[in-house]
C-alpha cells in the first residue's frame, strides 16, 4: 500500500503543476491508532441501551442531506447538490486553495459520544459518495479502489487521553465513476481514549488523495455511523490495484500466517504509531542530545524537539522503540530478514540561536533523516544474527522550511536478520547533519511504521 512520494532534484526547484486537473503529489495519511493486541469489542453501556431500547441499532449518526449541509474544515465549501444517492439532495464539497498535508472535508459530529462510545469499540462506517470533474463539465472522476478512492476519519479527543485524526480503514471495493459507490469500513476506537468525557468525536469524509483547487467536487449522500453489535458485514474485495513502486534490491519477504492473524480483515499491519501527545510519549534519545514536547505539533497539539549540546561520533538522535511491552509479539511476527518497511515522520527545523527561525536543507543529502538499530539472535544458540545501525534510505522529497514535512521512505531489514526473536529495534530520527551545539532544534510528529505489502 506504500506509494513512493515524488523525488525533488536538489539543484532545480520544483516545476509547476500542469494545468490539466490531476493530483497533487502523493499525501500522507494520519496515522490510524491501532490497538497493540487483538481486542473485544467493548459492549455499549447501560446510558447507551437507554438511548437506543429494546435491541434497536445503536446509529449514532444517520444523515442524508434533505436540510442540512453539515460542515467543512481545510478549507472547503459545501453546498446543496440534486439528485442524491437515495433521495432529493446529497452533498457536495470542494475547495479553492490546493490541499496541505491534511485533506479538506465534509464534517460531521457524531451523536451520543458521551454515553455510547468507548475506547475499544467497534463502529460501523458507510457512505455514498461520487467525484466529478468541474474543469469538464462535471465529467465523472475515476480511482483506484484501496489506494486513492474517498475515504474518511474521526476527528476525536478526550482531555488527556487521545487527541487525534483516526483515518478508516481503506476498503478495496468496485469503483463505478458513473454512480454513487458505497465506502464502508469497520473502525476501531483507540483504545487509548479511556474516559467518556469526549470533547469532540467528528467523521471527516474526504476526496481519499490532493486534487488541484477548483478541479474535483466530491458528492456524498446516506452517511451513517453506528456500534457495530455483530451485524457489521464487510463488503466483498476486490484484488489491490496497486502503483508501482521502484524496484527495491534483494529478495522481499512477505508477512507469516501469523501476522495475519494480528491484523485481521486486510488490516494495515501498523507496528509503531506515535504522535507525541503525552509526556511518557516523548522517547529517548541517543548521543548528547534532549528532548521535550513543545506545540504545535503537525496534525495535533504537541510534537517532539530535540536539541543537542555536544557533538557526537554517531549523530545524536531522538530515540523511538519499534515495540514496547506486548506488541513484541507483532514485531517478532511480522519483521524478518527481508521484510519492507514503510516509515514516515513530519519533521521542521528551527534556528534556535536566531529567535527560532527556520531552517532550510537539501534534500538527499542532509535533511532530516532516520536510521534503525537493531539485534536479534539465532534461536537455536543464542547468539546475534544481526546487530548494529542501518541507515534509511535518504528521502529525495522537497523540503518547506517553513512547514512540517513529510519524510517518507522504505527499508528493507537486512536479509541476514533472517528470523525472530528481536531484542531490540530501535528508530533513531537526527538532524540530517552536524550543526553548533544548541543552534538547531528538530520537531517530529505523526511517526509511523508500518509492513509494506505489494
Amino acid at each position: 500500500q506504500y506509494t513512493f512520494p515524488p523525488t525533488y532534484a536538489p539543484t532545480f526547484p520544483p516545476t509547476d503543476t500542469p494545468t490539466t486537473p490531476m493530483p497533487t503529489p502523493a499525501l500522507t495519511f494520519p496515522p490510524t491508532n491501532t490497538p497493540t493486541i487483538p481486542m473485544l469489542t467493548l459492549a455499549p453501556t447501560t446510558q447507551c441501551d437507554g438511548v437506543f431500547p429494546n435491541g434497536v441499532e445503536k446509529v449514532l449518526l444517520n444523515e442524508g442531506f434533505e436540510s442540512s449541509r453539515g460542515s467543512a474544515w481545510g478549507g472547503a465549501t459545501t453546498e446543496e447538490y440534486t439528485p442524491g444517492a437515495s433521495g432529493a439532495k446529497a452533498l457536495a464539497m470542494k475547495y479553492s486553495v490546493n490541499p496541505g498535508g491534511m485533506l479538506p472535508a465534509i464534517r460531521l459530529s457524531v451523536n451520543h459520544k458521551n454515553k455510547c462510545i468507548r475506547g475499544g469499540m467497534e463502529l460501523g462506517v458507510s457512505f455514498k459518495v461520487k467525484l466529478l470533474n468541474m474543469t469538464d463539465n462535471d465529467s465523472p472522476v475515476d480511482c483506484i479502489p484501496g489506494v486513492d478512492c474517498p475515504s474518511g476519519r474521526f476527528r476525536a479527543r478526550q482531555p488527556d487521553f487521545c487527541n487525534g485524526w483516526y483515518a478508516l480503514p481503506r476498503s478495496i471495493v468496485s469503483w463505478n465513476k458513473y454512480e454513487f459507490n458505497e465506502v464502508s469500513s469497520l473502525f476501531t476506537v483507540p483504545v487509548s481514549c479511556e474516559i467518556t468525557n469526549w470533547n469532540w468525536f467528528l467523521l471527516d469524509i474526504t476526496m481519499g488523495k490532493g486534487y488541484q483547487a477548483d478541479t474535483v467536487k466530491m458528492i456524498v449522500d446516506d452517511v451513517k455511523v453506528m456500534i457495530d453489535e455483530g451485524q457489521y458485514t464487510f463488503p466483498p474485495t476486490l484484488a489491490p490495484i496497486m502503483l508501482t513502486d521502484s524496484p527495491t534490491s534483494g529478495q522481499t519477504t512477505t508477512p507469516t500466517t501469523q501476522c495475519d492473524g494480528l491484523f485481521p480483515n486486510n488490516a494495515e499491519k501498523v507496528i509503531l504509531n506515535e504522535a507525541f501527545e503525552k509526556k511518557s510519549q516523548k522517547g529517548t534519545t541517543y548521543g548528547k542530545a534532549q528532548t521535550v514536547l513543545e506545540s504545535p505539533g503537525a496534525s495535533g497539539e504537541k510534537a517532539v524537539a530535540m536539541t543537542i549540546s555536544k557533538r557526537n561520533r554517531r549523530p545524536s538522535a531522538i530515540r523511538i522503540k519499534v515495540f514496547t511491552g506486548k506488541s513484541r509479539s507483532k514485531v517478532n511476527a511480522c519483521v524478518q530478514g527481508g521484510t519492507q518497511l514503510n516509515i514516515s515522520f513530519q519533521a521542521k527545523m528551527l534556528d534556535t540561536a536566531n529567535n527560532n527561525s527556520p531552517v532550510d536543507c537539501t534534500p538527499g543529502t542532509d535533511c532530516p533523516t532516520a536510521r534503525f538499530r537493531i539485534q536479534n539472535k539465532n534461536p537455536s544458540n543464542g547468539k546475534p544474527l544481526c546487530n548494529g545501525w542501518y541507515d534509511i534510505p535518504k528521502p529525495t522529497t522537497a523540503w518547506n522550511k517553513d512547514e512540517y514535512n513529510t519524510i517518507s521512505t522504505v527499508w528493507t531489514v537486512p536479509s541476514k536478520c533472517k528470523v525472530a526473536p528481536w531484542r531490540f529495534i530501535y528508530i533513531d530520527i537526527t538532524q540530517g547533519k552536524y550543526y553548533e551545539e544548541n543552534n538547531v532544534k528538530l520537531m517530529v510528529d505523526d511517526l509511523k511504521i508500518s509492513i509494506k505489502e505489494d
